[in-house]
């Protein structure tokens, strides 16, 4: 049976996704404002957490939007507060828990812990880092968590490779300087925290070995950082593997993502790109392989991390969870907006049962120009995916995409145009 009147919702955020405020100065905003893109090094500096005063920059809200001019704002989670608004949820049962992203998983659970309890239960929505945050307190909370359900976007449950090239490179964010991103992320023990960790995963290949550990073969490290890595490799461990609440993983796929990290002692570390994963985080590790429970898994074809929450499939795999309504799973998605003339065109396509199962006698196609396309499917992904041959000739191509099933009424079926880039 459905239910009418699901508990509260808890978004966490992830990485960067609440605000840090200077509490001794009037709770003065130092990230993220439009300001403090401006001014990396005096941000940096504050939010370090080995110099100055660490205690004195703290978590606030969540940041649902960047004032830019105007009444131009980006959002961020605004929009994942509206989505729950407009399926009925009132605005004090949408509950935004703000998390100090650079501290240890288990920082804010205490206080999130507190939240819930105010609130009765709760269903929990967490994106990206924040599915962490969320199973660290179903670690601490397994025997009584008043949580209904664990609905996760994104969230690197197995690492990730752009916060170790952060620790070990830099990486770019704003045009800031590389260099003091690494130091200052080399404070953060959350960073440590989003190392790869499972050897079979393959994200990790050092001095010839390809399936290395992050957490064991520390050679890449210098000594300052054996400790966190120590302290890391003690908190990751301690997630719960088996979940005890139902839960739900919602990943993107097929997109260029640092996937892999290929070293050896005295070479500079070399991160790879493939074509694996929602841009930042891989699918292996976003669609939490290897774990157990009541956990269902859907793919968003092509999925952008930062966007995960603003698909419509992803919404109305949220909606049916949280009032327990289940039902089949279709979303696809294209390689690219428009297609190049003479070069192949990727389409993906998920298709799942209620269950979040995939489908035994599934039958997925399209077709383009009258030509029929069967669509396997991709294990690695968990969707179905194939490359489609485009013609020489720029022109516009109409495509007809038919998911079925034996156990579906009837079909998910999809059609529009394909426009060239050139045309």
């Amino acid at each position: 049976m459905s239910n009418p009147n699901p508990s509260p919702v808890v978004i966490i955020p992830g990485y960067y996704g609440t605000l840090l405020v200077d509490q001794v100065a009037n709770d003065q905003v130092i990230w993220l404002t439009l300001g403090s893109m401006f001014e990396s090094g005096e941000v940096l500096d504050a939010i370090n957490l080995e110099t100055g005063d660490p205690d004195r920059i703290v978590s606030g809200g969540i940041l649902e939007e960047i004032q830019i001019v105007g009444n131009w704002a980006p959002n961020f989670y605004k929009t994942l507060r509206m989505f729950f608004g407009s399926i009925g949820f009132a605005p004090e049962n949408v509950i935004s828990f703000g998390v100090d992203w650079r501290r240890t998983l288990s920082f804010n659970v205490d206080q999130l812990r507190a939240r819930i309890e105010r609130a009765g239960r709760a269903n929990i929505v967490a994106h990206s880092h924040g599915g962490l945050v969320a199973r660290e307190y179903l670690r601490k909370f397994k025997d009584d968590p008043k949580v209904d359900s664990l609905i996760t976007l994104g969230t690197p449950h197995k690492g990730m490779l752009v916060t170790f090239e952060a620790l070990l490179q830099g990486i770019n964010f704003f045009g800031w300087s590389k260099s003091h991103l690494m130091k200052t992320a080399r404070t953060f023990p959350s960073t440590f925290e989003l190392l790869p960790f499972d050897r079979a995963d393959g994200f990790f290949q050092w001095d010839g070995n390809p399936n290395a550990d992050a957490f064991t073969q520390t050679a890449w490290a210098d000594a300052s950082m054996l400790g966190k890595i120590a302290d890391a490799a003690g908190v990751v461990a301690g997630l719960p593997k088996d979940l005890p609440v139902k839960s739900a993983f919602i990943y993107g796929t097929h997109r260029d993502t640092r996937t892999r990290a290929v070293g050896s002692p005295n070479k500079k570390m070399k991160f790879e790109t493939h074509p694996a994963g929602d841009g930042t985080v891989p699918t292996v590790s976003a669609s939490g392989s290897g774990l157990t429970g009541s956990v269902e898994r859907y793919a968003i074809p092509f999925g952008v991390h930062s966007r995960l929450f603003d698909y419509s499939p992803a919404q109305t795999i949220m909606k049916n969870i949280l009032f327990d309504r289940p039902m089949a799973h279709f979303a696809f998605g294209f390689s690219r907006e428009m297609y190049m003339t003479g070069k192949p065109l990727g389409v993906a396509i998920d298709l799942r049962a209620p269950s979040g199962a995939l489908f035994p006698d599934a039958d997925v196609r399209i077709n383009v120009r009258g030509q029929d396309f069967p669509i396997p499917h991709d294990p690695a992904s968990g969707d179905y995916f194939r490359e489609i041959p485009m013609p020489s000739s720029p022109q516009p191509l109409l495509y007809k995409i038919t998911a079925n099933a034996s156990t579906l009424s009837e079909p998910f079926k999809e059609s529009g145009m394909l426009v060239p880039m050139n045309h």
